[in-house]
């Protein structure tokens, strides 16, 4: 469950989300439900929702996080058939950087859909952590994913069936 709450001292509006302990036991969440806490605890960027605190009791685990008000990209397709280019455009990006500062961070954020992201009062995108993603395994020696007439056009070295360059 999601619950609307408001800080005590700043009066802003915060998401507290409630998850039973029993419930993750009985799913087998318990581990992931670990890895999205250490995750969001650690991640800061303006386009990724932001966890701000985790407390527990011993039936519950509350994480409070920032309200996002103007609802999920997938609500807002079914409802508004198109949009502008120039918003697409704004969204591309801020979902682009959210996503490249969770690869550099060693997240990779593996359920990009649009139910996971939420848009605020303003209409930025904002990147939503519900299941949780898998931490960054080491990164690999960067590959080429152009296929070969466009690397023969860009005048890249071409690869044999063995992997070798010539």
């Amino acid at each position: 469950e999601v619950f609307l709450v408001r800080h005590r001292t700043t009066g802003t509006k915060l998401a507290m989300k409630v998850l039973s302990k029993a419930a993750m036991v009985e799913h087998g969440a318990v581990e992931n439900t670990k890895t999205e806490r250490e995750i969001l605890l650690r991640v800061r960027h303006p386009f990724v929702v932001q966890m701000h605190y985790a407390f527990q009791t011993a039936e519950k685990l509350f994480m409070v996080m920032d309200y996002v008000n103007a609802g999920d990209l997938y609500s807002h397709m079914c409802s508004k058939k198109r949009f502008s280019e120039k918003v697409m455009k704004i969204w591309i990006a801020e979902i682009a950087l959210a996503v490249g500062y969770l690869h550099e961070v060693g997240v990779v954020f593996r359920d990009l859909k649009p139910e996971n992201v939420l848009l605020d009062e303003r209409g930025h995108a904002h990147l939503t952590v519900r299941p949780p993603p898998l931490p960054a395994a080491r990164p690999a020696a960067p590959r080429s994913t152009l296929s070969p007439p466009v690397r023969r056009i860009l005048g890249c070295p071409r690869r044999s069936r063995a992997g070798a360059t010539s």
